[in-house]
């Protein structure tokens, strides 16, 4: 043993030697690794301490960095019949498409209850020409994933594959969205039983606005979408104006000729007014009288929605400010995290269970808002947190949980437009919203770093100058009595 050792000992000594005589090895810090026991037998050698963030003097340069690589350009098509195709070929080795459609369950009538989520039992179910079966193998044959997200004001088919594929993941794309077939082969077509979050948010709608917003995008009870309304729904919404086709990942010659080919033939046509009108109010529902929880949401409207762009770079870090989540983790309820609605409220407030900021924009309008799950013995001691965490926003936010705030926005942006399917999202939802894409990655950044405190309180204020909405629902028997909205007064 004591010769092995030995032996280590020398070839470590002499690799050490070696290395202290390089020819650079002079210039780069070096410290000793210090002594004792394991240093004595095995010898010592030199620690580099030159920071990652400076070079190797004398290192060579990896022939493999691209330097200035040009940022890909954003190019834009608008076909005859209305409908807009906007790519991105990024330099990453996948490819996201997507087509949005401007629809939802706020364009839902009496006899379309549903269809927006129905649609998405539909997706991707077969088409005039593909049947189910063979959507699913063609999708497994070039390794492509595909998604539909339904919402009140948007819809989305979108399918990710290779960049060597996506001629036949925009061909798939395209087909399931110009020409679905509703039949026997899709059976039981249901809405969705609702949980709390859902009854949340959707009480949420119903008593804070009036018109098309206040529609439900999952009704309360399940309801069954029959096949005569999905294409009813399709005929009435799916028209060219409404229609976004974007990519990343891909050359802008080949996403027009799939929209040529495949979306040329949609008749033209614009949305449809769809007006709402926030009001505010309040729904208690005693869903469960023997729950042993309470679901707990107050919000007010954030008037600008995405048009206002710099209010809602604001409204995206004032939800980063309050952050939130759940209380359970190890180490404490959070442990490690610095967001208000963490140090001041789930910290001190054992009996909550979960308290998140949540945002939800639309074009014009949007309800901001803070949402809890707590035990119902104590929902009024909530309801006290909740007001009180409002109201100490109006002229209580210091720099340094703003400049927290904005450098988490920062890194969840930049870190999200790494991704081929995000910036296909953000390229489509801006051309629904502005009809171009205007709003670049710098762009956002400048507004995100010029945001001041005075620029938060200011919107802080504003908005709760609106009537409050506050809904709840579990166990309601412990939450106070009396206009809770006075209390913003």
């Amino acid at each position: 043993m004591l010769s092995n050792l030995s032996s280590k000992s020398s070839l470590v000594s002499r690799l050490s030697k070696q290395i202290g005589t390089c020819s650079y090895a002079s210039e780069i810090h070096t410290v000793d690794s210090g002594s004792g026991f394991f240093n004595a037998v095995l010898g010592t050698s030199k620690r580099v301490t030159t920071p990652l963030t400076e070079e190797f003097p004398g290192s060579s340069k990896s022939p493999f960095v691209v330097k200035d690589v040009e940022k890909a350009e954003t190019k834009m098509t608008t076909l005859s019949n209305g409908v807009r195709v906007i790519s991105e070929d990024t330099y990453g080795l996948t490819s996201s498409v997507g087509c949005f459609v401007q629809t939802g369950s706020m364009y839902e009538n009496t006899n379309t209850l549903g269809c927006t989520i129905g649609l998405e039992q539909a997706a991707f179910r077969g088409t005039s020409s593909r049947t189910a079966f063979r959507t699913v193998r063609e999708m497994e044959s070039i390794g492509a994933g595909a998604m539909y997200q339904g919402n009140r004001d948007t819809l989305l088919y979108s399918v990710n594959s290779v960049k060597t594929n996506v001629d036949a993941a925009l061909e798939i794309l395209c087909d399931s969205v110009a020409n679905p077939v509703f039949d026997g082969s899709i059976r039981d077509i249901k809405t969705p039983e609702t949980n709390d979050d859902t009854r949340l948010q959707e009480a949420l709608h119903a008593t804070g606005y009036k018109g098309a917003l206040a529609r439900p995008l999952i009704p309360e009870e399940q309801v069954p979408v029959s096949h005569e309304a999905l294409s009813d729904f399709h005929k009435e919404n799916f028209s060219g104006d409404r229609i976004v086709l974007a990519g990343s990942g891909c050359s802008h010659e080949l996403i027009v000729e799939a929209a040529e080919q495949w979306l040329s033939d949609l008749p033209s046509g614009a949305a449809p007014v769809a007006s709402s009108s926030y009001v505010g109010g309040s729904q208690i529902r005693c869903t469960d009288q023997a729950s042993p929880t309470t679901n707990i949401a107050m919000a007010f409207e954030y008037k600008g929605g995405w048009q206002d762009v710099k209010g809602s770079v604001a409204l995206t870090i004032l939800n980063f400010l309050l952050g939130g989540g759940g209380s359970f983790s190890s180490g404490g309820p959070g442990k490690g995290m610095h967001s208000r609605l963490y140090t001041q409220v789930l910290n001190s407030s054992p009996w909550m269970y979960n308290c998140s900021a949540f945002n939800n924009t639309y074009d014009n309008t949007g309800l901001f808002g803070i949402s809890a799950l707590v035990d119902s013995h104590y929902s009024a001691q909530a309801v006290d947190k909740l007001t009180l965490s409002f109201l100490s926003l109006a002229g209580n936010i210091t720099d340094e949980e703003l400049n927290r705030a904005k450098n988490a926005t920062l890194g969840a942006v930049l870190g999200n437009l790494e991704s081929s399917h995000v910036i296909m999202e953000d390229s489509g939802r801006q051309v629904l919203t502005f009809g171009e894409r205007k709003h670049s990655e710098a762009l956002v950044v400048e507004e995100i770093k010029n945001l001041t405190k005075n620029d938060m309180e200011t919107l802080v204020k504003d908005m709760l100058q609106s009537p409050l909405t506050y809904v709840a629902n579990g166990n309601t028997s412990n939450l106070p009595r009396g206009d809770i909205a006075a209390r913003f007064n």
